[in-house]
């Protein structure tokens, strides 16, 4: 009886966990850029004071290019399919808030890849009785 709801619990649990992250993400996006921006900390009287550095940060970093070079090449469905799997979702929902405007769309785009993702991933362990990665590397490929 409880072998039976083993694959339904895993895959609903594994596309909940990850939307949680992704929505964490998109919802606290300016908070988290704004913690990165290079604000810091100084000590004014005994107080502390945030003074913003960002007229300081370089447009063109190495890693903004990579991140322009990934989605000219994929764009939102090919950031939002490789995401879970190559990228993190993190990353990926910052790289697709960069560069597109409707949240919905990304939300619809990251909804599916997910849930794709976690059927696959899900069906294939269940299928090959598979406990980690290795086992079902090993499995499937020997």
């Amino acid at each position: 009886m409880v072998e039976c709801w083993e694959f339904p619990y895993s895959l609903f649990f594994s596309i909940e966990l990850q939307l949680i992250g992704g929505w964490f993400k998109n919802k606290y996006k300016k908070v988290i850029a704004k913690s990165r921006a290079g604000l810091q900390r100084g000590t004014k009287s005994g107080t502390i004071e945030f003074t913003d550095q960002s007229h300081h940060k370089k447009l063109f970093t190495s890693r903004n290019r990579k991140f322009v070079r990934i989605w000219r090449k994929y764009g939102l469905i090919g950031v939002s399919f490789l995401t879970p799997v190559f990228i993190s979702i993190p990353i990926g929902t910052i790289i697709a808030n960069a560069f597109e405007d409707n949240k919905k769309k990304i939300f619809l785009y990251m909804f599916i890849s997910i849930v794709f993702w976690s059927l696959f991933f899900t069906s294939m362990f269940e299928l090959y009785h598979a406990v980690d990665m290795n086992e079902l590397k090993e499995k499937v490929v020997g």
